[in-house]
Parts: structure tokens; sequence; C-alpha cells
């Protein structure tokens, strides 16, 4: 048995075997409690966006709707952001520290809170950079819809 998930949280399911006898007699059932665990994440695409320090970029991407199990998906749009230090700043001799995680600004967002998709069908999410700090950032995207997944 393989249980997989499609979400982007937790999420826990049951699996019951029950052994039926002759006579309408039943034994006793096996129940195993599944809970899924993310170990990682497979990026659709990723788009490289560089900038000056403190200017905006604008730019469009698209997004596909893979699920086929609904007419229209309205996805909740999250974003993470992570900074990626350098190690050749780290062992210079007047190294860099690495930015405290409450310095740590989202550097990628979008107007848009929800986007609405209809089955295998794509839109466009206009999403705005602006880069506060000269280290790199890798902003992660999620689109989350917890009734197709």
């Amino acid at each position: 048995v393989r249980f997989v998930s499609r979400l982007s949280t937790p999420v826990k399911g049951r699996i019951m075997f029950i052994n039926v006898k002759e006579k309408s007699l039943t034994a006793a059932a096996l129940v195993f409690e599944l809970k899924s665990e993310i170990t990682g994440r497979v990026s659709d695409r990723i788009w490289n966006v560089s900038g000056l320090l403190y200017e905006q970029i604008e730019f469009p991407i698209e997004v596909t709707n893979k699920f086929s199990s609904a007419e229209l998906v309205d996805f909740t749009i999250t974003y993470q952001t992570e900074y990626i230090f350098d190690n050749k700043y780290l062992k210079a001799k007047n190294p860099i520290p690495p930015l405290p995680k409450d310095l740590q600004i989202q550097t990628i967002y979008g107007k848009a809170e929800n986007i609405k998709i209809r089955k295998n069908g794509t839109g466009t999410l206009t999403l705005n950079y602006i880069p506060m700090s000269m280290f790199t950032t890798r902003t992660t995207i999620f689109f989350v819809n917890n009734v197709v997944g």
C-alpha cells in the first residue's frame, strides 16, 4: 500500500482490512492509520528573475490547472521565501553574517490571493519582485485547493 498526498499540508488517512468468515461471522479488523509526510517538492517550472536593489520588477507567469476532477478550481496562493547565503562570503576575512530570520523579507509577491482556473486550462498571474538585500533568494509559490489537492 502506498499513501500519496497531493496536498502541501500533512493529511491523515485510514485503511481497514476486514476478514469475513462463513456464516456471517467477522474476524478482527486490521486498521492502519496513515499520515502523509512531505519530504520535498518538485517544481513545475522555475523562473530566474534578477534586478537592481530596491527596484520593482513586474513579470507574468502562466499557471496551468492539471487537475481534471473539477470544472473550475479556485487556488489559494501562498509564498515562501528562503534566503541563500553564499559560502564564499562567509569564508572571507570579514565575513558577511547571514540575516536574522526577522529581517528576511519576502521579495516576490502578487496582488491576487486567489486564482480561478478551468479544468486543463491556464491562467496568468502577475508577480512583483523587489530585491531587498544583496543575498540570493528562492521563493516557492504554492497553489492550494483542499478539494482537488
